[in-house]
């Protein structure tokens, strides 16, 4: 029977609600037919906005994690959160929508894809490293082409830039079409 006073769903022949105490009328048998069934994620929702214990449990001990690191050695801390926090955002995004979808999830899927989340941030940061660092030897050799007038850098100050801006633009469409592979992979696997 459903209680008429709090909600509560009371099983078997109870005279009082578990959950407030309040007696229950002989009518409130047929409200138990009325009790609606759990409420289903939208698929088409980009954002569920909800976290289970095992999520707040893997969230807790990344952050233990991280913190124990940055009192050990500082650097590589802060790099370990920098490179896991997006890590773990996508890892929770592809549960969720895969929840969404029916899909089962194991606890190994989620380990799987945390660790292979978190390499894909890393080579994501190996890669703007090492773009930036080429764009910084372009702009740098621009500037030795401006400031050395005796010598005629105008050729290889281009062709710097030329080569950054393309191993930039490669980079960036490389990744973003991984990401995707890996997103669409993740979600639709069974």
């Amino acid at each position: 029977m459903k209680c008429r006073h709090c909600g509560a769903v009371n099983t078997g022949q109870r005279e009082s609600c578990w959950l407030c105490g309040q007696t229950l009328a002989a009518g409130d048998g047929a409200a138990a037919e009325s009790v609606k069934p759990p409420v289903r994620i939208n698929p088409n929702r980009k954002f569920a906005g909800s976290f289970t214990l095992g999520s707040l449990f893997l969230a807790i001990t990344l952050i233990a994690i991280c913190l124990g690191i940055i009192a050990m050695a500082p650097g590589l801390g802060i790099v370990l959160a920098i490179i896991s926090l997006p890590a773990f955002v996508r890892t929770g995004l592809v549960v969720q929508r895969r929840a969404a979808l029916g899909k089962s999830v194991t606890p190994a899927q989620k380990v799987w894809w945390f660790l292979g989340s978190l390499l894909t941030s890393t080579v994501v940061a190996v890669v703007v490293l090492v773009a930036s660092v080429g764009t910084f030897c372009a702009v740098c050799l621009g500037l030795v082409a401006v400031t050395t007038p005796k010598q005629d850098w105008t050729g290889a100050w281009i062709i710097a830039i030329v080569a950054a801006v393309v191993a930039t633009s490669l980079a960036v469409w490389g990744m973003t079409k991984w990401m995707r592979y890996r997103w669409r992979r993740d979600v639709q696997q069974s």
